[in-house]
């Protein structure tokens, strides 16, 4: 089997995570799937060794910083049990197979193939589970939650409700490439279960990043040309179109959810809360080690929705300053690659799930979910692969994660 071979078949393992859960509970059989994902690098490690494994130096720098003070948190905070060790070292494997993949992956094709199949299987899987088709196989948790006293019923599917956005945006990133008729309409059917799904869940934060991720898919092309750009003009028509045909029955599925827009609005105000009192607290040399998130679950009632927050809480400053050597710095180097149009298609995939992951990290509290990190690694692994030879003075903040 080759490098990218395997890469592709240990991304999309991480990425179907949840669906794998999902139905090993429906069998009576519940299991951790990504406990095996250190077997697949075992299986990497043998066959090529550990240098198609090893970051560049500043991240691998920021994967021993989060390593070290996560584990000082878990040692030394009575709210976490030592199984959460399992937990962070899957979220390593997870940072490590998005490297290897994206570093060794050559074939647009094929990574658009992996997507686009995993997005539409989940959505399928969770439209078919909306519509209790089959509830013996695709069973339906209805979640209960309360909004200013009152008690409201969400279902939740594969995962928490929020959460299911990470499995759903993998179907539109093909998006980016030049339209192919066989992978538009696959994604065009998914594309509309998908949102039937957040609708029905009422995830307000999943919509917006949905959204958002569709239109960075359809604008890439308006720098790199190459992507094409008809679909920039092609898709918006036949969305229109399709909106003002179907607009009442629009109306009717969406009605939870726009109820959910046009209410309350304090989950945001928490979610400005959680990075307001990280950038408060960020020159207390009290929280300068993990403090955990007991102190704050006591004066909201939650912990933070927010995931620089997260990582400050549970691994102190270290904590926080790993995620920004993992998470921002590589995506704003990835970045301004981008803007010198020296991204190949798989690339600007990867950097297009990078970011919408980090979006969604400064939403939700998920600081060791395998999907955030296996994001993470991906936008890493675009970095070794570019030119250095050509990057001039100006572009060295780009570099930064190559030394």
């Amino acid at each position: 089997m080759t490098s990218e071979r395997i890469g592709l078949f240990s991304f999309g393992f991480v990425l179907s995570d949840s669906l794998f859960t999902y139905f090993l509970k429906t069998l009576g059989h519940p299991m951790p799937t990504n406990a095996l994902l250190p077997i697949l690098l075992l299986m990497i490690l043998f066959r090529w060794g550990a240098r198609p494994l090893l970051p560049p130096l500043i991240v691998g720098s920021g994967l021993v910083l989060f390593a070290f003070s996560f584990s000082l948190g878990i040692l030394i905070l009575p709210e976490f049990t030592t199984q959460r060790f399992s937990t962070l070292t899957s979220a390593l494997c997870a940072f490590l197979v998005g490297y290897f993949t994206i570093r060794h992956c050559q074939n647009e094709r094929h990574f658009a193939f992996l997507l686009t199949g995993v997005g539409f299987c989940y959505a399928l899987v969770c439209t078919l589970a909306l519509l209790k088709l089959f509830p013996s196989i695709l069973p339906l948790i209805e979640a209960i939650s309360f909004d200013k006293g009152l008690m409201k019923i969400r279902p939740e599917i594969t995962t928490d409700q929020n959460f299911q956005i990470f499995y759903l945006l993998p179907l539109l990133l093909p998006l980016a490439l030049p339209m192919n008729r066989w992978r538009f309409a696959v994604i065009t059917i998914g594309g509309l279960l998908c949102l039937f799904v957040l609708a029905q869940i009422k995830t307000r934060s999943g919509f917006l990043v949905f959204s958002g991720t569709f239109l960075m898919c359809l604008l890439v092309s308006v720098w790199m040309p190459q992507l094409g750009r008809l679909k920039i003009v092609a898709i918006p028509i036949l969305m229109l179109a399709a909106t003002l045909s179907s607009l009442p029955f629009i109306l009717e599925q969406g009605a939870g959810l726009l109820e959910r827009f046009q209410g309350s609005y304090h989950t945001f105000e928490g979610r400005v809360d959680s990075l307001s009192y990280m950038l408060t607290n960020l020159g207390n040399p009290e929280f300068w080690i993990p403090q955990g998130n007991a102190a704050y679950v006591n004066r909201t009632g939650n912990v933070p929705h927010a995931n620089p927050t997260a990582f400050y809480l549970e691994g102190g400053l270290l904590g926080v300053f790993s995620w920004f050597l993992l998470f921002p710095l590589p995506l704003m180097a990835t970045g301004v690659h981008y803007f010198r149009r020296r991204l190949n298609p798989v690339q600007v995939m990867a950097l297009i799930g990078g970011a919408a992951c980090l979006v969604i990290q400064l939403s939700l509290n998920v600081p060791l979910m395998e999907q955030v990190w296996l994001w993470g690694g991906a936008v890493v692994g675009v970095v070794p692969r570019l030119p250095v030879a050509k990057a001039s003075a100006s572009g060295k903040v780009a570099m930064l994660c190559h030394r």
